[in-house]
This record gives structure tokens, C-alpha cells and sequence, in this order.
């Protein structure tokens, strides 16, 4: 009986670690991403007032 609560246990740590991974994954690209579409604006921002 003590096997499987552990064993359960565990399993619902994993899950938790695994998907708090992915969260984090996600908001990283998210924000990698808009950092490099705002150095393209302020490029083109330069560009266009010289």
C-alpha cells in the first residue's frame, strides 16, 4: 500500500515538473521572440530617419 502512495506521489511530481518546463519553455520564446521583432523596428526606425 505505502508502494503505490509513493509511487503515485512521485508521478504527480513528475507531471508538476514536466508542465512548469514547458510553461517556462513557452514564456522564454515568447520573449525571445518579441526582443528580436523590436531590434528589427528599431532597425528599420534608424533606417528610416537617416
Amino acid at each position: 500500500m505505502s508502494r503505490l502512495l509513493i509511487s503515485t506521489v512521485h508521478r504527480i511530481g513528475l507531471r508538476a515538473e514536466k508542465k512548469v518546463f514547458r510553461q517556462l519553455a513557452a514564456e522564454f520564446t515568447r520573449v525571445g521572440g518579441k526582443e528580436n521583432l523590436l531590434l528589427k523596428v528599431a532597425d528599420a526606425a534608424s533606417e528610416k530617419s537617416r
